[in-house]
């Protein structure tokens, strides 16, 4: 009896430990509650002009190295949209003297998901450059390799539009998106480059962007700020084009409700320029300045964090990783393995507040079965990251037999 009291008791402790554990994690995954405080002191606040932004557009700038101007959205996705469905407008105008014929949209099949349906539904001529099979190939060169297919594709006809990822959204590979839009603009002079870098601003440096018409960010996934804030550094060149695009950039200055964190900031917005989104992304970026080493010494402990993950579970029997090579790879790190350990391990992930995200192979390869994305922040403990590590070795389905 006192044996079985005292497992009885030992599993209780294991269990409250780990709840407790699991509840620090979930906190943290949250905006900060200084940034949620900023937010809901200015809930419902609008004015009708574009000076709600002016002082976070330089202070985004400064901290993330991105030259100005900015333009602002509810949303990445609706950012990528509006600028090229203006592009499409602007190829149609007559003012501009004979209308132009639209040429082919350059998309990615490893596009994320909600990016890839967009531009499907806004350009009727799309063609999907094949990256995937590259990004998820660790032996790849994978920088090489996708210049030489965006300008083979490009020199195959008329292009009018390129967005390319930044970082890929499913295994974090790292684009080369400055030589790829070189290598765009060396056959396709005239073509809008669009680069998708909602998975990389924050994690990783922004590339140089003399070829880069539209760079575009978020601010909830790595900057620590609130949810629907899309930003984009808009080139000379892009403002150059017409005074009616330049306009059309400028009246989008919108910032959107505060949609998923609606219960968490207390109410709701509406309007267009939100006050509550551009104060809480002002205080995500204080934060950020005042950890040591600022923005840049964040980056690279979440990328060692990342290296550490990667090389724990390539040492770890019957998981995969999902590529890059190590030297295109960003803070995210995914892997898959039999269905039935997958979901045990995504079970046991999830009892300590991990929060793995579990997606179809079918999305990247085609193939069936599942993977998973583990994206460690730099507020994961070595600790913590070593408790991952444990359960990835030593998971394994509840119906295994001896």
């Amino acid at each position: 009896m006192r044996g079985t009291f005292q497992s009885t008791v030992e599993g209780t402790v294991d269990d409250a430990l780990r709840r407790r554990r699991a509840l620090d994690r979930a906190a943290r995954a949250l905006p900060d509650p200084s940034v949620v405080s900023a937010v809901a002191s200015h809930l419902g606040g609008r004015c009708d002009g574009t000076h709600v932004v002016s002082p976070l557009a330089p202070r985004l700038s400064e901290t993330l190295s991105l030259p100005g101007p900015l333009t602002f959205r509810s949303n990445t996705t609706q950012a990528i949209r509006d600028f090229v469905q203006l592009s499409l407008l602007h190829l149609l105008d007559p003012s501009h003297g004979r209308a132009a014929t639209p040429g082919r949209l350059l998309g990615v099949d490893a596009q994320h998901p909600a990016v890839r349906e967009a531009l499907r539904t806004t350009w009727s001529d799309m063609v999907e450059v094949p990256l995937a099979a590259l990004a998820l190939d660790p032996g790849c060169r994978l920088g090489e390799a996708a210049r030489r297919r965006y300008r083979a594709i490009a020199s195959e006809g008329a292009v009018s539009v390129a967005v390319i990822p930044h970082v890929l959204w499913f295994n974090g590979a790292i684009l080369d998106v400055a030589g790829i839009c070189r290598a765009l603009r060396s056959v396709a002079p005239d073509v809008v480059t669009i680069v998708d870098g909602a998975q990389a601003v924050g994690q990783v440096a922004p590339p140089e962007l003399s070829d880069v018409d539209f760079y575009v960010g978020c601010g909830h996934k790595w900057l620590g700020g609130p949810e629907t804030l899309g930003f984009a550094s808009v080139s000379q060149r892009a403002l150059g084009r017409c005074r009616r695009c330049a306009e059309a950039l400028a009246a989008g200055d919108v910032l959107g409700e505060v949609g998923g964190l609606v219960e968490r900031y207390q109410g709701s917005q509406h309007g267009t320029h939100q006050l509550g989104v551009a104060h809480g992304m002002l205080q995500a970026l204080t934060l950020l300045d005042e950890r040591p080493g600022g923005l840049p010494a964040v980056r690279e402990l979440a990328k060692t964090l990342a290296d550490r993950l990667r090389g724990g579970v390539a040492d770890i029997a019957g998981l995969t990783l999902l590529g890059p090579a190590r030297e295109a790879s960003s803070s995210v790190v995914a892997f898959t393995t039999s269905d039935e350990r997958l979901r045990a391990i995504q079970a046991a992930l999830d009892a300590e507040g991990f929060s793995p995200a579990s997606y179809p192979l079918a999305a990247v390869t085609g193939g069936s079965g599942r993977f998973l994305r583990l994206s460690p922040g730099p507020d994961l403990t070595g600790d913590e990251l070593e408790r991952v590590l444990h359960i990835l070795q030593t998971t394994l389905p509840s119906t295994r037999h001896p």
